[in-house]
């Protein structure tokens, strides 16, 4: 059972990218593990857990969101939030109870997640092709259709992390370059344009470090080669929804105000609108449970018809934490994330200090604390590569 335990921490990275839910039947069986090696290891030496940097930042957060049902209407929602959010107070007590038995290092989660991720990926690009050469259908390049059950931006998000660590050990020359092409290339077909970013800031960091500098070029090839082959109308579509809004305008409401339409790109400028004005309006917040029925109504306000029409949430993670607890909310994440990648790039941890810094950055176009494929994650990596005075070199 011992040995099982060790392998947990590895068996959920893996799962991350293959369904949305699938790290619950993990989480379940290693909290089973645990509880019998919590009972039948009776010995006296117990190892000592080295916390990460404000590891206590995700159970203040789930603390606040148990706060905030004090002032929710919507007593459903606001239950239904806390038991979503449940693995900012589950997971740490996993880790730390299993630290105090079993030793892991973060190299060893990175290779189970990038098996994970090449599962994944295996599975989307044979599809497409089987489909294209036996059916002549070519819908499954569509980044939808290669993401599979997960949303785009959450599996472009997990391969550029798994990128970035991928790059930082060296390894066989033939798995360390075709790996760095791959991910660079997924990163490029799954069109999430937050996800090009993060993949362009692999980029930029990488391409300082001397001794990456061509295995993190021939990356940086197949992410422009993926984005020009399937992504030009993702490309279009954001630049549009910035530069030219006017041309979204098609309606005008009852209350006089307009109504846009368009892609996703306007729907998240129209989502940012209406949390900002929800959120100057209530700087204490709304409550845990009635950010949605608020957001709906500045929506009918402003004449936001795409995310109206889409019931969307803030897409914003700062914006969505500011709609619910107000100010307090906002700063806790900027402080929990900003710090960590502070401290990481400080001591020279780069697992810590990516992980921090895609989270800081995909927390502003997607409310990432809110499905599963987020919350869990944060929770999962704040812990698994925090920053720790005696893992910098794991």
């Amino acid at each position: 059972m011992m040995r099982a335990l060790t392998w947990m921490p590895a068996v959920c990275a893996a799962a991350f990218p293959l369904h949305p839910r699938a790290t619950t039947p993990v989480l379940a069986l290693w909290i089973l593990l645990l509880l019998w090696v919590e009972i039948a290891d009776q010995t006296k030496r117990r190892l000592v857990p080295v916390l990460p940097a404000i590891w206590w930042a995700g159970l203040a957060y789930y603390m606040l969101i148990a706060i905030g049902l004090l002032w929710s209407e919507n007593m459903e929602a606001g239950l239904f939030a806390l038991e979503v959010k449940l693995s900012l107070l589950v997971l740490p007590i996993l880790f730390f109870r299993t630290e105090r038995h079993v030793k892991w290092k973060s190299h060893q989660l990175i290779d189970a997640l990038c098996v994970g991720l090449l599962l994944s990926g295996a599975i989307g690009l044979v599809q497409a092709g089987w489909f294209s050469l036996f059916e002549g259908n070519h819908r499954g390049w569509s980044y939808a259709e290669l993401a599979g059950p997960l949303h785009p931006t959450y599996l472009a998000w997990y391969w550029a992390f798994a990128w970035f660590a991928w790059l930082t050990k060296k390894r066989n020359p033939m798995a360390w370059w075709g790996g760095s092409l791959l991910a660079g290339l997924m990163i490029g077909l799954l069109a999430s344009k937050a996800g090009w970013i993060a993949g362009g800031l692999v980029v930029v960091w990488n391409l300082l470090k001397r001794d990456r500098r061509a295995v993190t070029g021939i990356g940086a090839f197949g992410l422009l080669l993926g984005a020009a082959l399937f992504g030009q109308g993702r490309l279009d579509e954001m630049v549009e929804g910035f530069s030219k809004p006017e041309r979204n305008t098609k309606v005008t409401s009852t209350r006089g105000a307009p109504e846009q339409i368009g892609g996703s790109t306007v729907g998240r400028l129209q989502a940012w609108e209406a949390a900002s004005a929800v959120m100057a309006r209530h700087p204490f917040g709304v409550g845990t449970g009635d950010v949605e029925s608020q957001l709906a109504r500045k929506y009918e306000d402003i004449g936001a018809k795409y995310a109206a029409k889409h019931g969307m949430n803030a897409h914003n993670a700062y914006l969505q934490a500011g709609v619910a607890f107000g100010w307090v909310g906002l700063l806790l994440l900027v402080i929990w994330w900003g710090v960590v990648a502070w401290t990481a790039l400080r001591r020279h941890q780069e697992l810590a200090m990516a992980f921090s810094a895609l989270a800081l950055w995909f927390a502003c176009t997607e409310s990432v604390l809110e499905l599963q494929s987020g919350v869990v994650w944060i929770a999962f990596g704040c812990w698994a590569w925090g920053v720790r005075e005696m893992r910098s070199k794991d």
